[in-house]
């Protein structure tokens, strides 16, 4: 019996380590962006931007960056993008970031943590009647942050059929800063 409860908790401790390793599986707060799908293009699109850019480093099984958008507004000090994820069944979620004017989730159902960003990770549903998932504002730490740059907030969208409420926060728990 204490063999038993031996191996029993050493296999529950296996599959949190296994489960830490896949979370924190980019090391540090910065990325090269090879894991959100970026190619070179789109890379060097971005750094060219005053802003701390936050992509993924996990990507949900079968879901490809299908498009990134550069917002471009009038005024130098506004800056936005957006990454959009789409599997071959049509489904999608979009990553956005801007640094003017947001909102949150009323009542997040489903809470994370990201340690190079402000805010935590809290996702639920928008409420209206277009079951939309929303993961909440996450904003840049100034001390990770390129020098000189726009502090960014973060945000995930999705239909909610598209992505589970936990796949969203782990996607958002795994966003680090483009390298420059």
């Amino acid at each position: 019996m204490k063999v038993k409860r031996q191996f029993s908790i050493l296999f529950f401790v296996g599959v949190i380590a296994l489960f830490c390793f896949d979370v924190e599986a980019q090391k540090g707060a910065y990325t090269d962006g090879k894991a959100a799908g970026l190619s070179a293009e789109q890379t060097a699109e971005l750094k060219k931007l005053n802003a701390a850019i936050g992509i993924p480093t996990y990507i949900p099984t079968g879901f490809k960056l299908d498009e990134m958008k550069i917002e471009e507004h009038p005024e130098p000090e506004l800056v936005g993008y957006t990454l959009v994820y789409r599997n071959a069944a049509g489904k999608s979620f979009m990553i956005q970031s801007i640094n003017d004017g947001v909102g949150d989730v009323s009542e997040p159902r489903v809470f994370g943590r990201n340690t190079y960003f402000e805010n935590g990770v809290q996702a639920g549903y928008t409420g209206d009647d277009e079951g939309g998932l929303f993961v909440s504002w996450m904003g840049s730490k100034e001390r990770y942050q390129p020098k000189g740059s726009l502090q960014q907030l973060y945000s995930l969208v999705a239909d909610k059929s598209d992505i589970s409420l936990r796949e969203a926060v782990k996607v958002m728990a795994s966003l680090r800063y483009l390298q420059r």
